[in-house]
């Protein structure tokens, strides 16, 4: 394992001609000893930044706890969507999660492909339900050999710009998932 010095000579070269006193000789024997002189300046000076972050005051900044926030209460929407296609042999399929939910993947002797997603959302009113539901939720896009199934929704900032310009701020950061069960 290399040394700072060793990895960034100049970095200390520069951190001498700083805090240095006396003018610059740049002298081999000279340089390497105030090198030296350096790294247990230096060594002081972390040593003293630790002791002043393990110091009682800064632990009992550290226990307080934030003030209670009140919590308000959520209404919940479940939505079931179901999407299947035919699917050949040697075909790939790719499934883009949501943040939160679960992924669950079984095999069957049919050839096609069936998507059940369990879409919950979370909101303080139906009319904010209302927009999280034409936002959040999945593409389902199949192809000849394959099938990709995309998660859109408040999470993705590029979707957002795209598609709900003028979409609440209030609403980007409330809870919801997708539970997505995938028969192949």
């Amino acid at each position: 394992m290399r040394t700072l010095y060793q990895q960034r000579p100049f970095f200390y070269f520069v951190l001498y001609f700083v805090f240095s006193e006396r003018p610059l000789n740049i002298g081999a024997h000279s340089f390497i000893e105030k090198m030296h002189r350096l790294k247990s300046i230096s060594a002081l000076l972390a040593a003293l930044m630790l002791a002043a972050l393990w110091t009682p005051a800064s632990r009992a900044t550290q226990t307080t706890k934030p003030a209670a926030v009140p919590q308000v209460q959520l209404l919940t929407r479940s939505t079931r969507r179901r999407e299947n296609c035919r699917f050949s042999y040697g075909g790939t399929v790719t499934l883009v999660g949501a943040p939160r939910g679960a992924v669950t993947v079984e095999g069957w002797n049919r050839n096609e492909v069936e998507l059940t997603a369990d879409i919950e959302l979370k909101a303080e009113t139906e009319a904010d339900l209302d927009q999280l539901a034409k936002v959040n939720g999945f593409v389902f896009d199949e192809d000849i050999n394959h099938v990709s199934i995309l998660t859109v929704g408040t999470h993705d900032r590029t979707f957002m710009k795209k598609s709900a310009k003028n979409f609440p701020k209030k609403l980007l950061n409330l809870p919801w998932k997708i539970d997505y069960r995938l028969r192949v």
